[in-house]
């Protein structure tokens, strides 16, 4: 049961790009990411890829006023069969290593196991039992503006906005699909349906949240002895989330 279930070599590979320079007054830096697995799985039907991207640029607008803008993106997607890995794994692990993978090694007719009556075969593979996607988008941005006060040393107002937004769109295919036991005096495979009825589902849900600040801040040391700091801080937060699914 191992071998036509489980693979002996696992690949993985990651790439990165990353930039960075600036002048006096500007200053940038630049990332790139590309991520991708193999899953253990001889189906080859679990996996996963993940790009990703980063950029800050840190400017001065005057010699008083400094501006920051931080961009990141994500996005993942994980294919998998209808059944998780676990269950998989769990199933392999029950089955008796002198029953075939297929009735009268027929390589038509999957078996029905005695254990439990599940098939690691079957379930590994998504043409089979159907399958599992899960893509998720992950956006984050703030911009921020610093004002150094010239009038008063220590002194100095920022203002920063940020907004978050995450998405998560999945696709869930439970496929019928049929188990065979066999009965060599008659010549007769009976079948044993799994995972009746097949069914669809789609799922997405989303989370946008946004945050604003304003802020004053000051921090000052006086004879090289007393320390003085105070901050005034306004904050606004907003957080939501909609979640929708069909069958």
């Amino acid at each position: 049961w191992y071998t036509p279930t489980i693979k002996n070599v696992v690949p993985q590979m990651q790439h990165n790009l990353n930039a960075s320079g600036g002048s006096e007054d500007i200053s940038y830096y630049v990332s790139l990411g590309y991520t991708e697995q193999q899953g253990f799985l001889r189906s080859g039907d679990l996996n996963y890829k993940r790009y990703n991207v980063r950029t800050n640029v840190t400017g001065k607008v005057t010699k008083d006023i400094t501006v920051d803008l931080n961009l990141t993106g994500i996005l993942d997607q994980k294919n998998q069969p209808y059944q998780d890995a676990w269950w998989i794994i769990r199933s392999f692990w029950r089955q008796n290593p002198l029953e075939p993978v297929y009735a009268n090694n027929n390589p038509e007719y999957l078996a029905h196991t005695p254990v439990d009556g599940t098939n690691p075969i079957a379930m590994s593979d998504k043409n089979i039992s159907g399958y599992k996607i899960f893509m998720n988008r992950w956006f984050q941005s703030s911009v921020s503006a610093t004002y150094q006060a010239p009038f008063l040393n220590g002194l100095k107002f920022k203002g920063m906005y940020s907004y978050d937004f995450n998405s998560f769109t999945n696709k869930i295919y439970q496929q019928q699909y049929n188990q065979y036991t066999y009965d060599a005096a008659s010549d007769v495979y009976t079948a044993r349906p799994q995972q009746s009825p097949s069914s669809l589902r789609r799922e997405y849900f989303e989370r946008p949240n946004t945050l604003f600040q304003l802020s004053a801040n000051y921090d000052h040391q006086f004879n090289s002895v007393h320390d003085v700091s105070a901050l005034l801080l306004y904050e606004n937060s907003v957080r939501s989330g909609e979640n929708f699914y069909a069958l």
